[in-house]
């Protein structure tokens, strides 16, 4: 019994390698490279199909009982692949011969989809049902035979199986460019030809024009630069960003009107008739139907910071690039924070302090630009936090609603470092926004005094002062840098 694992570990490789050599040569799943792979006999060849947007029957040329577009050849069978339009196609060419002859082909592997796109002629006998396929063809002296299937979308591997007449004396496969094809002679007219496909992922691309359209005005999108192995059934598109698809259409070109101004994401999907599909999303920005207005904030303190109990101010720049007939615009600040308008140079324009809502009386001509601004105070005690700032332009003529662009944010700190706030003590040593980002001589004396009495900073929560801060405060002073920046290094 000692000997039996022994014996049995060698049967089991004995069997392994008889099975290896029951295999069909070439029956080993290929590696999946992108393309088409063609083996026999141990060799192996990277084929490049023809590619064009003639139709398949355009490209065998059925003339009189015979192939004309030139790649028959004599005592010969011609196999090559095209991509057309609408997907990928596997063609057979049975070149002219002394005598009469035949050839039988069987396929096995064949996608779903397959279908006889060409038949040479009516004495031919083909049967197709996928995944299987044989094809038998008679022929006279001195004609041709042959077929094209089409439908071969997607990833597969095919076996093709030949059966030629004597008179049939190479297998050749055909590649290149097809006015000047070349020709390279398979290893055998009897082993099985292995074939793998595995097509590359639709691709879904648009275009869209006019870059930056108007509201109201029409935009063309084109999809014609998306691709697929097989034909695109569909294009799908999503014009607000909300995920939903609107409209599908056969048509890769398509046309829309948006009514809002703003960014905007449309995305666009496609599905082949492989059932795959592929999407792309591209933003887009539509102008407010000639006027923009864009807002600047200005809190003296760097990215929009400031303190409760303070004010910041803000600029409304209203440029507009048609004539435009009729503008109202509606700020809106958070909670109950008060705004309230400075002096403003133009005339002829109306502030509702009640809604934060400025109208236009005059015509704003093309070119022109107006700038509005406008002061918010900060109630006292609001909880630090960065708070979102809104606003919306309603025009009449030409016809539009769009938001405000710009600055949208505000953001509200409980205290300053001590470093900015020695820079906004003023002279009664109370914090003052407004002042520079540099520490003067004055405010240097306020400072020391603090640090030799011990007193908390203004605006800081109750910070004190200590040796390393004043040292570094004088620098700040001395070197005449601003606060907000680093210190020089040297």
């Amino acid at each position: 019994m000692e000997g039996w694992p022994r014996r049995c570990f060698f049967f089991l490789i004995l069997v392994s390698v008889g099975l290896l050599f029951l295999l069909p040569q070439g029956a080993e799943a290929p590696t999946p490279e992108e393309g088409i792979t063609v083996r026999q006999e141990g060799r192996t060849w990277k084929v490049q199909p023809f590619i064009g947007s003639m139709s398949p029957e355009e490209l065998y040329s059925y003339q009189e009982y015979r192939s004309t577009n030139g790649w028959a050849k004599k005592g010969a069978s011609v196999l090559f692949f095209f991509q057309g339009e609408d997907g990928l196609y596997l063609g057979m060419i049975h070149g002219p011969t002394l005598g009469p002859s035949s050839a039988t082909i069987s396929f096995w592997g064949l996608p779903e989809g397959a279908y006889l796109a060409v038949k040479d002629d009516p004495d031919d006998v083909y049967w197709l049902d996928p995944p299987s396929a044989k094809f038998h063809w008679q022929w006279a002296s001195g004609y041709t035979d042959g077929a094209i299937l089409g439908g071969l979308n997607g990833e597969f591997t095919l076996s093709i199986s030949p059966e030629f007449g004597p008179e049939i004396k190479e297998w050749l496969l055909v590649m290149g460019d097809p006015e000047e094809p070349r020709f390279f002679k398979l290893p055998s007219l009897t082993a099985p030809l292995w074939v793998q496909v595995r097509q590359p992922d639709p691709l879904a691309r648009f275009t869209f024009s006019p870059a930056e359209p108007f509201v109201g005005e029409e935009v063309l999108f084109d999809a014609s630069s998306s691709r697929s192995s097989s034909t695109i059934l569909s294009y799908e598109w999503d014009f607000d960003g909300d995920g939903t698809f609107e409209i599908s259409t056969p048509s890769p070109r398509i046309t829309h009107t948006f009514f809002e101004a703003g960014e905007v994401y449309v995305t666009l999907r496609i599905r082949d008739a492989s059932g795959r599909t592929s999407t792309a999303t591209r933003a887009l920005v539509v102008r407010a139907g000639g006027v923009q207005v864009l807002r600047k904030i200005k809190t003296f303190l760097p990215d929009h910071q400031t303190l409760a109990g303070h004010y910041f101010l803000v600029e409304l720049i209203v440029e507009a690039q048609k004539d435009v007939y009729g503008l109202g615009i509606q700020e809106e600040p958070p909670l109950d924070w008060a705004v309230r308008p400075l002096e403003n140079s133009e005339a002829g324009v109306q502030f509702n302090p009640e809604k934060g809502e400025w109208l236009f009386l005059e015509t704003l001509p093309a070119g022109s630009r107006t700038v509005l601004r406008y002061r918010v105070d900060l109630p006292e005690g609001i909880e630090p936090s960065t708070y979102p700032f809104t606003g919306w332009a309603v025009a009449c003529c030409p016809e539009t609603r769009f938001p405000v662009q710009g600055d949208r944010e505000v953001q509200v700190l409980s205290e300053l470092p001590i470093e900015v706030a020695v820079s906004r003590l003023n002279s009664q040593g109370e914090i003052d926004l407004t002042l520079s980002n540099l520490i003067t001589f004055e405010q240097i004396l306020q400072a020391v005094a603090l640090w030799r009495e011990g007193k908390p900073v203004p605006g800081t929560d109750g910070k004190r002062i200590d040796l390393e801060t004043m040292v570094r405060l004088v620098a700040y002073w001395l070197t005449d840098t601003p606060v907000d920046q680093p210190l020089p290094s040297r």
